[in-house]
């Protein structure tokens, strides 16, 4: 499941497709949801960040513990290297999105 959900991540991000609640969208226009978006990016790209750092700790911690699934006896390594793929090329994506918003002067196009 969190294969799925991680590998589909960058693309979501991307298209800016996540879940999201517009709360101040029709009270902003022009520079002030350019900056909104700007901001809203820099803070999910943090999250991110946050995410990937944390993903990858814990990858390290599943091959130093050798920790394994108990049914099939897979190892949890790869699949946490794996999400920690995902994640970084999802923030990754999302600084781009800000550095295309920046240069676009808000079209995210």
């Amino acid at each position: 499941m969190a294969a799925v959900i991680f590998t589909a991540l960058p693309l979501v991000t991307r298209h800016r497709a996540h879940v999201t609640v517009s709360l101040i969208d029709n009270l902003v226009r022009g520079r002030g949801r350019t900056i909104k978006l700007v901001l809203c990016d820099a803070c999910s790209a943090i999250a991110l960040g946050l995410l990937t750092w944390r993903l990858y700790l814990q990858g390290k911690d599943d091959l130093e513990s050798g920790s394994a699934s108990i049914v099939l006896g897979l190892p949890h390594a790869p699949l946490s290297f794996g999400l920690t793929l995902f994640a970084s090329l999802s923030t990754l994506v999302v600084l781009m999105l800000i550095w295309r918003t920046l240069q676009h002067k808000g079209d995210t196009a």
